[in-house]
């Protein structure tokens, strides 16, 4: 694991589908500071049509924890 600069945050985020499960999605995403302490942590459910679709919508959380 590669850690950020000092002062900065590290995002990771993934995205999950699966097509035969109702279109149903999960994804999770984890954020450590430049010490690798975990600053926030998202993850759930999420009803999508496609792969690319679940990690888009994994990206829209992902940022939405970095506006904060």
């Amino acid at each position: 694991m590669e850690t950020p600069p000092k002062g900065c945050w590290k995002f990771n985020c993934d995205g999950t589908y699966n097509p035969s499960d109702n279109k149903s999605a999960t994804f999770a995403v984890i954020v450590r500071d430049s010490n690798g302490v975990v600053m926030d942590v998202s993850h759930g459910r999420i009803k999508v049509l496609s792969a690319l679709a679940a990690e888009a919508s994994t990206l829209r959380v992902a940022c939405s924890l970095a506006s904060m």
